[in-house]
């Protein structure tokens, strides 16, 4: 994440950073996990905040 775009200044780069993790946890498919998204792995049900995240 750090270099697949060039950043202005590190504080900006360090800002970005809660975007690019929410991202590639809950919305990019892996390849390993037959394009399922890394967070699928958790097992989450209905009573979990998390599995209704959109």
């Amino acid at each position: 994440w750090a270099y697949a775009c060039a950043y202005p200044s590190s504080e900006h780069r360090k800002a970005h950073l809660p975007s690019w993790t929410h991202m590639y946890n809950w919305h990019r498919p892996h390849g390993s996990l037959k394009s399922k998204t890394p967070i699928s792995r958790l097992s989450l049900n209905r009573d979990n905040l998390l599995s209704i995240h959109s």
